[in-house]
């Protein structure tokens, strides 16, 4: 995908790695994880003081509905590991 505007996107499914090029600033990020199927990508939407292309947002999520019987719980583990390098 291409960001070069206000951006709230969810997509399902995504497998680890994901990896962001940012041309502009010459890095790759790279982001490993396990423990949810589907990522959700944003960034400052309506709040133009925050500046949309000073940071994109790459959240894991769980797009499908859970449900939890009355009286229990439901524990999930997750894990992320962030890296960035020049290009």
């Amino acid at each position: 995908i291409i960001i070069n505007e206000p951006t709230d996107m969810l997509y399902k499914g995504v497998s680890s790695p994901i990896n962001i090029e940012d041309s502009g600033r010459g890095t790759i990020t790279t982001i490993e994880r396990t423990g949810f199927p589907d990522t959700c990508i944003w960034n400052p939407v309506g709040d133009e003081r925050m500046g949309f292309d000073d940071y994109i947002c790459v959240e894991p999520v769980l797009v499908d509905k859970t449900t939890i019987p009355v009286g229990k719980f439901k524990e999930t583990a997750f894990y992320q590991k962030v890296s960035c390098k020049k290009i």
